[in-house]
């Protein structure tokens, strides 16, 4: 199947958003063993060209689409390389954090460490190389309430 990818994104690294990083995500998702049941219907991600990628199954496999809802692709560029502690920046821990975990985005590793709700407002100052500049947006707040207790936390999230 033959994936189009958006010209001009940018991640919030700044860094430009192309098919190098589609490909990077998939082969670092599907080298894990706790993945495999996701990943195993699928031969390969081929870069087709900067903006276009296509993604090879073994055989015929009408789960494509669905499947490739769990790809979120990854700045390759970004999670390259090592951290100041030498561990890989790219390594998926199955416990505890990760340097992709705790650098998901700037905003959220900052309000983590937060004890008191935080609420955000739509500001397009954010991020100015957001390319989609013509929507409005669907969301104008969005309210963060750190709950320190794993079973308040759970409690708390069904209700919601």
């Amino acid at each position: 199947m033959r994936f189009h990818l958006r010209k001009g994104v940018k991640f919030h690294s700044g860094n430009d958003f192309t098919a190098d990083d589609v490909v990077w995500t998939f082969n670092r998702l599907k080298n894990v063993t706790r993945f495999k049941g996701i990943f195993d219907p699928y031969k390969e991600m081929v870069k087709v060209d900067d903006y276009t990628v296509d993604l090879v199954t073994k055989g015929p496999y009408p789960l494509v689409l669905q499947n490739a809802t769990y790809i979120f692709p990854m700045d390759s560029k970004f999670y390259s390389g090592k951290t100041k502690d030498g561990k890989d920046k790219s390594a998926i821990v199955k416990h505890g954090n990760s340097f992709a975990s705790t650098h998901v985005f700037r905003v959220l590793v900052h309000l983590r460490l937060l004890t008191v709700s935080k609420v955000l407002k739509l500001n397009s100052n954010v991020f100015d190389n957001y390319w989609d500049k013509k929507s409005k947006g669907n969301v104008d707040d969005l309210t963060l309430v750190p709950i320190k207790e794993d079973a308040t936390r759970v409690a708390g999230a069904s209700i919601w």
